[in-house]
């Protein structure tokens, strides 16, 4: 095998990458409450989780101790970025959200004001977004970077004339 040929094997060994279906779902339910003019409403989201790498910067020794070296220096630089896990194979866990809203519409005469209410993230739950996908052994892979956002209210009014 040529040395370019080595070097394109171990920086991007997976040439054909199918990725798996990764189903997202959203639900909308709406109900007016009768007699007291409360809308409400309730939304749900279900998105699949992130994927997950282990990019790993290889330097020159290493890839010159390698089981088959590369015969001479890397080229351009030190360095070379090697993702161990096949693409497409491996991510986190599903996120699952809910969130609602109350809103209630007064009238005085042609003008009106609708007042509301909205929870989001109803579950609280701390669903990991996205991950540090940098491999150095004993380091911090797969430290959390980014999670979803916490429970939290939002009030609102709009006067409408």
């Amino acid at each position: 095998m040529p040395a370019g040929g080595l070097l394109s094997s171990l920086t991007n060994p997976y040439c054909r990458v199918v990725e798996p279906y990764r189903t997202s779902a959203t639900g909308l339910a709406t109900y007016l409450v009768p007699k007291v003019g409360i809308q409400t409403s309730l939304t749900w989201q279900s998105n699949p989780g992130p994927e997950i790498a282990a990019n790993y910067v290889a330097s020159n020794a290493v890839i010159a101790a390698g089981p088959q070296p590369l015969g001479r220096a890397l080229s351009g630089g030190a360095n070379v970025t090697v993702n161990l896990i096949q693409p497409g194979t491996l991510y986190g866990p599903r996120r699952n959200n809910f969130d609602v809203r109350l809103s209630k519409l007064l009238r005085f005469g042609p003008r009106r004001l609708t007042l509301s209410i909205d929870g989001y993230n109803l579950t609280n739950s701390d669903t990991v977004l996205a991950y540090n996908n940098s491999f150095v052994p004993g380091g911090a892979w797969l430290t959390p970077t980014r999670i979803a956002n916490p429970r939290y209210m939002k009030l609102g009014a709009q006067f409408d004339f």
